[in-house]
């Protein structure tokens, strides 16, 4: 299985780059370019398997290594979406902006609970990234519901990409990072479970689904770093709808598919078991404990009670005069 994951990750590494050259060179081919990317990621699938397993419970290196990017993603979700509520405040709304048919109070809702999400996520990332660094091993079952803040943050980014003139100029110029957003949330999804603990078994295409959004995330990076060496406005603007967070959720995805790959660890977390009572199953009669007092006591008198007689040690007569003498009382 270790040789899978490996031609797997070989693949996805290959894809990221073969789909990021097309989409800057190719021109007409963009649409070839997505068929592709379709079949390179049922390939990563067929790889990894799409069989339930356990999940893993990572510990030691990388289990801080994924500690670390988890919190890093939650310094960045946390920080652009603190930006995005100040910019509104001031009246500026992110890109793209909505169409008029969708009306300003329905606006107003999507972007203040898209920011909000992404304030609250940042957070639970942060925690969560540090209790596994700290511990050295991905603990679960430790934030509930409060895992799915992301999964909400990148809902609203899409719903709000949807309700946008954007998304109704040109259908396929920011479709790689529509269908980027869409794995994005699929992957938060799957994360948020595994961060909450909610079951015991990873849901089918956990780790498929990791390297696929690692995959898009990769080309689509690729080519809006192209635009900007490059300093290409048609491409730049294509991009656009991909904010900073988004590179962080692209490493996330790659650790977390690695981890779950090649990682060290568990299927359950194991607690450290509690002292078990000795326990007298056997010996049913009750025991007395005396203290050094009455110990003390009690010698003094014995002691008192023996003769001088008494104390000495019976010879071999003695014994059998003492035989005899209780012979003759039982006649």
């Amino acid at each position: 299985m270790q040789k899978r994951y490996t031609v797997a990750c070989g693949v996805a590494g290959g894809a990221a780059v073969l789909l990021a050259v097309l989409r800057m060179f190719g021109g007409g081919v963009y649409t070839a370019a997505l068929c592709l990317a379709a079949l390179l990621a049922a390939a990563v699938v067929l790889l990894c398997g799409a069989k339930q397993k356990p999940l893993l419970i990572v510990t030691e290196t990388p289990a801080k290594v994924l500690g670390v990017v988890t919190a890093l993603v939650g310094v960045m979700l946390l920080l652009f979406s603190a930006s995005q509520a100040m910019a509104l405040l001031k009246g500026i709304y992110p890109y793209p902006q909505p169409a008029v048919g969708t009306g300003p109070l329905l606006g107003n809702i999507i972007v203040w609970a898209t920011d909000i999400s992404g304030i609250g996520g940042g957070v639970v990332f942060i925690l969560g990234g540090i209790q596994w660094f700290t511990s050295g091993a991905t603990q679960r079952g430790r934030f509930g519901a409060a895992a799915l803040l992301p999964v909400v943050w990148l809902w609203g980014r899409l719903v709000w990409y949807m309700t946008s003139f954007a998304s109704a100029v040109n259908r396929f110029s920011s479709l790689t990072e529509a269908v980027l957003l869409l794995l994005e949330m699929l992957f938060l999804l799957s994360f948020a479970r595994y961060l909450s603990g909610v079951e015991e078994t990873a849901p089918r295409f956990t780790v498929p689904l990791s390297l696929c959004t690692a995959m898009v995330g990769a080309a689509v990076w690729l080519v809006r770093l192209f635009a900007i060496l490059r300093e290409s406005q048609t491409l730049y603007v294509e991009t656009e709808l991909i904010v900073f967070p988004d590179f962080g959720l692209l490493l996330l995805a790659a650790v977390f598919a690695y981890s779950q790959m090649f990682g060290n660890g568990t299927e359950t977390w194991e607690e450290q078991p509690a002292p078990e009572e000795d326990s007298d199953e056997e010996d049913d009669t009750p025991r007395f404990v005396l203290s050094a007092d009455d110990m003390a006591v009690t010698d003094e008198e014995e002691s008192e009670e023996m003769s001088d007689e008494e104390r000495k040690p019976m010879g071999l007569e003695d014994i059998i005069g003492e035989i005899l003498k209780q012979k003759e009382e039982k006649k």
